[in-house]
């Protein structure tokens, strides 16, 4: 049941959901809803729980892979943010920042 915290927790600290597959998680919430269904049937208060706090995370997952995947991919270069959301970047913006930040990484080194 709390499998899902640390990847739901992940996509809303990056604010990108871009390695997430959207089948996996679509069939993942598929199968939640229907576990929920049964733990009603059967009344079992335990599965219920469980399920609905299952299905909700898997929901919520689901929520944030289609709300991120709207938009840009963002480039983290070490652990901080370099671009915004709403920037599309280059591949020669990349490669400079990558330049940058190994030289920068180098200067600290020596």
């Amino acid at each position: 049941m709390l499998s899902f915290f640390p990847q739901v927790i992940r996509v809303v600290k990056l604010k990108a959901a871009n390695e997430i597959s959207l089948a996996f998680t679509l069939l993942m919430f598929a199968g939640c809803l229907i576990w929920t269904g049964y733990a009603f049937y059967v009344n079992q208060l335990p599965m219920m729980v469980t399920s609905i706090t299952n299905t909700c995370l898997t929901g919520l997952l689901l929520f944030l892979k289609c709300f991120y995947s709207r938009h840009h991919a963002r480039i983290i270069v070490d652990t901080q943010l370099v671009k915004t959301a709403d920037t599309v970047v280059s591949l020669e913006e990349t490669q400079l920042l990558v330049e940058d930040n190994r030289s920068q990484i180098e200067h600290h080194v020596n």
